[in-house]
């Protein structure tokens, strides 16, 4: 938002705003091959305006009803020897650098969302498993639990992490040196600069969000619920990174 958004609209008043002027815009990042990133920026633009109807500032929201750019769905799953060659660029380049890796591989293995993980306190760590708070829930549901059972590789993460962040005083799980659990953007910050190297190293670039795919890609092989939506239309379109799907014939 901060690098497209603001330049081109910070100075116009939300009353000026037309449903045109989001088309430009997405026209114009098209262009610049910013397309998806673009309909990301106008979503969050879209919240905004729902933001200024409820205080009265709009009457309307411009961002509806106007079609995005397309989007072509990820593809990227990455291999365990890839995820194992990233983490050990990650501690290389020091302690916050592989509590990034280790926040991510969490994510990989449990298929769990990042705000749900960067929040994670010791406590949540049981000796039934690790109660994770589900942290997409709408205005109407209940607070939802989702318990993890331990796995060797859980285990030796979280034990890992938990190692680390005791030496800033802290009863998170994933802590900064602050002692303050990791936010979003760090995590995206020092992402980028181990992607970086990784890339240098030979390896082919993969977001963090590909992780989250990785687990659910397995557990669809498994032939499991990877627990992730409630709609498996939503899990299949985003994360089934699958290259190929059996088909039973019905006769």
């Amino acid at each position: 938002m901060k690098l497209w958004l603001y330049p081109t609209f910070g100075h116009m008043p939300a009353k000026d705003f037309k449903p045109s002027d989001k088309d430009k815009f997405l026209d114009g990042m098209l262009i610049k091959g910013r397309g998806t990133r673009a309909n990301r920026d106008v979503a969050a633009l879209g919240s905004a305006f729902n933001y200024g109807i409820r205080h009265g500032i709009v009457e309307s929201n411009p961002c509806h009803g106007v079609s995005r750019n397309p989007e072509r769905p990820r593809s990227r799953k990455p291999e365990t020897i890839e995820v194992n060659t990233f983490l050990e660029i990650a501690k290389k380049r020091g302690e916050g650098s592989y509590m990034t890796a280790l926040i991510g591989l969490t994510v990989g293995i449990t298929g769990r969302r990042r705000a749900e993980i960067l929040r994670l306190e010791e406590s949540a760590l049981t000796d039934e498993g690790v109660k994770v708070q589900a942290a997409k829930l709408k205005a109407t549901e209940a607070e939802r639990e989702h318990p993890i059972a331990w796995s060797p590789l859980l285990s030796k993460l979280l034990t890992e992490a938990v190692r680390l962040s005791k030496k800033h005083d802290t009863s998170y799980v994933f802590a900064a040196r602050s002692g303050a659990p990791y936010t979003d953007s760090g995590f995206k910050a020092n992402w980028s600069k181990i992607m970086a190297d990784f890339v240098a190293n030979g390896g082919e670039r993969f977001a963090a969000h590909d992780l989250r795919a990785m687990y659910v890609t397995e557990m669809l092989c498994r032939n499991e619920n990877p627990e992730t939506h409630k709609n498996a239309a939503t899990t299949r379109r985003v994360y089934d990174r699958r290259r190929k799907v059996k088909v039973k014939p019905t006769f």
